[in-house]
């Protein structure tokens, strides 16, 4: 996920190069499309797809495709409108398929975390169109660069981030890239966003073929993730599942936490340390108001062995919550005390 500055606002732009490092996942044959798509498109401001979305302005493009701002012609609410390039042969229909497939995840995952999908359609020439909302704010990895936060802060985003990837997971949906630059804080109400489900997983896609694992996608010659977030199984080529996204997600609380990332280097350098070298224990490196249990958690998220990490997500998130009230509740206590202790005597 790419983001570009508008004037005073960020906002969303889908990174399409990884889409082209995505093999075929499973038997397409029974999956309509449009066959050789985007021939005679040419997107361009006041151009209307599908009888209902007039494009606005170019938010990016990548090397498969598009992202605009596009107006719906009758209720006049904005989005964010994603199309496939122009291509031509049978890559195109396995892109195609692609799309509808993260379509399908993302309309499943009905979360105030989760990033809102409302529409799939097929634009002139066949090409196919995700729609989405349209996010104003700043990504959490621009927001990190500017200094690290606050406890308080980054508690309250943490929970909101576990909550959403929390949703995925109740369906059976594996991010497979939970990093920074995926994660939005929305201007409106500071509230985070998780994006990008492109190189997500689900254990049955909506064609019902088989889920791709990442031995499968690097035997395709596919390299996909993030190295600074990505699981020691997926370098690896190894079958991923929750636990995988509970390690990334450790990566991003680190860094939430400490003010920088577990691990640092050059791609190839972090993909050699997340399976052979531990990072400093972040105890080292947190503000000393964050709970010992905190740091003990992301420490168990962040183990090279999956058996060694939560399998569940909501584990993660209840120590967050958990640790927070309690503390909160120790802090009312005392105040309570004090204010006995200075209470002035009754006037006889």
């Amino acid at each position: 996920m790419q983001h570009v500055r508008d004037g005073l606002r960020w906002v969303v732009v889908v990174d399409e190069s990884a889409m082209d490092t995505l093999p075929p996942t499973g038997d397409m044959s029974d999956v309509e499309t449009p066959g050789t798509y985007g021939a005679t498109l040419d997107p361009r401001p006041g151009m209307v797809l599908a009888d209902r979305y007039e494009l606005v302005a170019p938010l990016g493009r990548g090397s498969s495709g598009w992202v605009w701002e596009a107006r719906h012609t009758i209720i006049g609410k904005s989005f964010a409108i994603k199309l496939l390039a122009p291509r031509t042969g049978s890559f195109d229909d396995e892109a195609a398929v692609r799309m509808l497939r993260e379509a399908n995840t993302l309309s499943s995952l009905d979360h105030p975390n989760v990033i809102a999908v409302t529409d799939f359609g097929h634009a002139q020439g066949g090409t196919p169109f995700i729609v989405m909302e349209l996010l104003q704010g700043r990504p959490l990895r621009a927001v990190l660069d500017d200094g690290p936060l606050s406890w308080r802060r980054a508690r309250a985003w943490a929970v909101q981030i576990l909550e959403g990837v929390e949703a995925a997971h109740r369906e059976g949906v594996i991010h497979r890239d939970l990093k920074p630059a995926n994660l939005f804080v929305t201007e409106k109400d500071d509230r985070i966003k998780v994006l990008d489900f492109g190189l997500a997983r689900a254990p049955r896609p909506p064609d019902g073929g088989a889920a791709e694992s990442s031995a499968h996608l690097r035997a395709m010659g596919a390299v996909f993730g993030t190295p600074a977030t990505m699981s020691p199984e997926q370098i690896g080529g190894g079958a991923v599942d929750t636990r995988s996204d509970v390690y990334s997600i450790g990566c991003v609380l680190y860094e939430m936490i400490a003010g920088r990332p577990p691990l640092q280097g050059a791609p190839a350098e972090l993909l050699y340390q997340h399976v052979y070298v531990d990072p400093s224990p972040l105890r080292e490196l947190a503000p000393p108001e964050v709970p010992d249990a905190v740091c003990e958690m992301v420490h168990r998220c962040l183990q090279k062995d999956p058996n060694e990490r939560p399998s569940d997500i909501t584990v993660v998130r209840e120590a967050f919550d958990r640790r927070s009230r309690k503390r909160t509740t120790s802090r009312v206590l005392v105040r309570l005390k004090s204010a006995d202790l200075e209470a002035p005597e009754p006037k006889p």
